[in-house]
């Protein structure tokens, strides 16, 4: 991304064990954790053709060596090897959801106004 500023806290530092913990029936299961959460200031390029119109702030978690990043307010994510792929991932998530609800506009349901609102209020084309 061109132009920005992230700032990541982080307040956790656990990473689960690659095996994970193993059950009865000796299934494993592997756990995720929270390792922080990201906040992409407004005004930050988050695409070619789009930026954030409002502060976005995520939540990071760790799940089988892969970095998500959950955004609650849509209830949308991104998934990578690295943080900024998943960042990226999720950046990529909500502009496909906002063109694909403004295609729909005139059959949406409550909760996808509310969606579409909000992403309105979050994103901006250039």
């Amino acid at each position: 991304m061109v132009g920005t500023n992230l700032v990541v806290y982080l307040y956790e530092t656990f990473k689960s064990p690659e095996a994970g913990i193993t059950l009865q029936g000796n299934t494993p299961m592997h756990l995720a954790s929270t390792i922080g959460m990201l906040t992409v200031p407004a005004g930050a390029i988050i695409a070619e053709d789009y930026k954030l119109k409002a502060s976005l702030t995520a939540e990071v978690k760790v799940e089988n060596d892969q970095y998500i990043v959950v955004e609650y307010q849509i209830d949308e994510y991104g998934v990578g090897e690295s943080l900024q792929e998943a960042q990226q991932d999720l950046f990529s998530s909500l502009i496909d959801y906002l063109k694909s609800l403004e295609k729909r506009e005139n059959r949406l349901g409550d909760k996808e106004r509310r969606n579409l609102s909000s992403l309105r209020n979050m994103l901006v084309k250039m």
